[in-house]
């Protein structure tokens, strides 16, 4: 698939109100989430205040964990 294969895929999504996406902010870098409508429904997704705060808090959490790793590095070739 091409970039525009990809878009235009994308597009379809969100006007046929199969897709919903949102914008956040974490540490500085805007990410964008995406939920897909299930199959077997015909409402159209949501992301709940829940799902942003659990991808946050995940996220936030992982770059914790990359510092501490560099810190123990650094501690450890002193």
């Amino acid at each position: 698939m091409t970039q525009s294969d990809i878009e235009i895929l994308f597009a379809h999504l969100l006007h046929s109100k199969s897709l919903v996406q949102e914008s956040l902010f974490i540490s500085g870098q805007q990410v964008i989430l995406l939920k897909f409508r299930q199959p077997s429904s015909s409402a159209q997704p949501v992301i709940s205040d829940k799902e942003k705060a659990t991808f946050v808090l995940e996220q936030n959490a992982s770059i914790l964990d990359e510092h501490i790793s560099k810190t123990r590095s650094k501690i450890s070739k002193l």
